[in-house]
């Protein structure tokens, strides 16, 4: 039928590029629609993972495509040659970790009051010859579960692993046997969302560390490079910026949760990057650090907020600057999103300043919207900056 699926065509244009010379497209402007990631409130949920936080208030809309929709990124078969990408690295770095934890007697998948509950178990670190083999053996492993069978692909991405790992022996066995508790342990913190309901806010760890008193978790990083500001307070209000704006979550989530099983307790990104001074290959978050966990906090509410309420906005723009983000241009999933289109990119700007008005009205879900593309910015930081 034509003439219905022209109607349809013409919704969807209206929809996307309403007219505002007329009185209706000005309105359909002012709405929220489905195009730009308005699907509806939904049922709350009890608990959501702490990377879901991170990735809606980097994107909603691509956190909604890629963890609601399941959609994959479009591969072109004919162009792609195996590479050694920060998720084949991550992988094949984290099952060695994890490996030289479950030889020598620490927990494995499982909860982290569980396996504190078992002890902590001194872990030397391997002599060469039995290091070589678990990073050869993890190497080739996760190529092949990439679809990767090539043998020098593998010899590539073992000797970038066993770097890896030098940066976390140099780290943390270069004293000697370390405590640890376990590794790929489930865990949780919870905290009142805007409406006062407590939310839980689950997380996996790495590797947990206890020495009696003590409980440190570790979350490693492979993939993107710290601040390396030459200064200490420098490095500190870095981190806690990232945090503002909803990035670098995780170790602060470690933190808070951790606080609930040890008198002390610590949250950190440990680096496996061996072209950066051993220095700056950690940041931590104490669980005392009441700056870290306010900003956490503010985060977490304003994602579980548009979460709620089906506000999936693409990030199009930076709201102060009007400019595009850089992650813009390496996203999955980009060629499902409104990337670069002049029309969507005002309504959200003008729904984003209309929210911080002195006479803001704006209702759900355009609220929660507009709270999220806000996160941790003001209308002056450009200007601040």
């Amino acid at each position: 039928d034509v003439a219905a699926i022209a109607r349809v065509q013409l919704a969807v244009l209206e929809e996307l590029d309403p007219d505002l010379r007329a009185r209706d497209g000005r309105a359909r402007a002012s709405r929220p629609g489905p195009f730009l990631g308005f699907s509806g409130a939904r049922a709350d949920e009890d608990t959501l993972f702490v990377t879901r936080i991170e990735a809606i208030a980097a994107c909603a809309w691509q956190a909604f495509l890629r963890k609601q929709l399941r959609l994959e990124p479009v591969h072109d078969a004919l162009a792609e040659l195996p590479v050694l990408d920060p998720r084949v690295r991550g992988q094949a770095a984290h099952a060695a970790l994890e490996r030289i934890a479950h030889e020598a007697g620490a927990a494995v998948h499982t909860d982290l009051d569980v396996a504190l509950g078992n002890g902590a178990v001194a872990i030397a670190w391997p002599d060469p010859e039995r290091l070589a083999a678990i990073v050869r053996e993890e190497s080739a492993r996760v190529a092949a579960e990439s679809g990767i069978h090539n043998a020098g692909f593998v010899r590539v991405l073992a000797r970038w692993t066993e770097a890896a790992l030098g940066v976390a022996r140099e780290a943390d066995w270069r004293a000697g046997p370390v405590a640890v508790v376990g590794a790929e342990l489930a865990w949780h913190t919870e905290l009142e969302d805007a409406r006062g309901r407590t939310r839980r806010i689950g997380f996996r760890v790495d590797r947990a560390d206890f020495d009696g008193l003590a409980l440190r978790l570790t979350d490693y990083k492979t993939g993107r490079t710290p601040n390396t500001a030459a200064r200490e307070e420098k490095r500190a209000e870095h981190f806690l910026a990232d945090v503002q704006r909803g990035a670098s979550l995780q170790a602060v989530a470690y933190a808070q949760g951790a606080r609930t099983l040890a008198a002390r307790a610590e949250g950190r990104f440990l680096f496996l990057l061996a072209d950066i001074d051993a220095s700056l290959c950690e940041r931590v978050a104490r669980a005392d650090d009441a700056a870290l966990a306010d900003a956490f906090a503010a985060s977490a509410r304003a994602a579980l907020a548009a979460y709620d309420a089906g506000a999936h906005v693409p990030r199009l723009l930076e709201v102060e600057s009007g400019a595009e983000p850089d992650a813009c241009a390496w996203c999955e999933v980009r060629a499902a999103c409104l990337r670069g289109e002049s029309g969507p990119r005002r309504r959200l700007r003008e729904w984003a300043h209309a929210a911080v008005a002195p006479d803001a009205t704006l209702a759900s879900p355009l609220r929660e919207a507009a709270e999220l593309l806000w996160l941790g910015r003001t209308p002056a930081a450009k200007e601040t900056r």
